[in-house]
């Protein structure tokens, strides 16, 4: 199973505000982005999951193709833990701006 990593920079821009940085719309709209095509190669790899057969025809097939998913998983949880990093972040973001703009 051929494995393929895609890697994106995700430059973000702020604005400065008096009551400091802010992320710009463009930075925000393009993490939404790369969230929502990280779990759509997640649901790809569900599937791939569920309409392998149901037996191989050796014990080594098996471990094969799990060991095949288990790197594939490794790396979306790699990414997915990067994504939620900068989701936290953009949060505290929104909360300053939100409370600097008493909303």
């Amino acid at each position: 199973m051929a494995e393929e990593k895609k890697e994106e920079e995700l430059p973000l821009d702020f604005l400065e505000t008096p009551k400091g940085r802010v992320a710009g719309f463009e930075g925000v709209r393009r993490l939404g982005e790369l969230i929502a095509e990280a779990f759509e190669e997640l649901e790809k790899l569900n599937q791939k999951i569920k309409s392998m057969e149901r037996e191989e025809k050796t014990p080594e097939g098996i471990e094969k193709r799990l060991k095949g998913i288990e790197d594939q998983l490794a790396v979306l949880s790699d990414d997915m833990h990067v994504i939620l990093n900068a989701l936290g972040e953009l949060s505290a973001t929104v909360a300053q701006l939100k409370k600097a703009l008493n909303l």
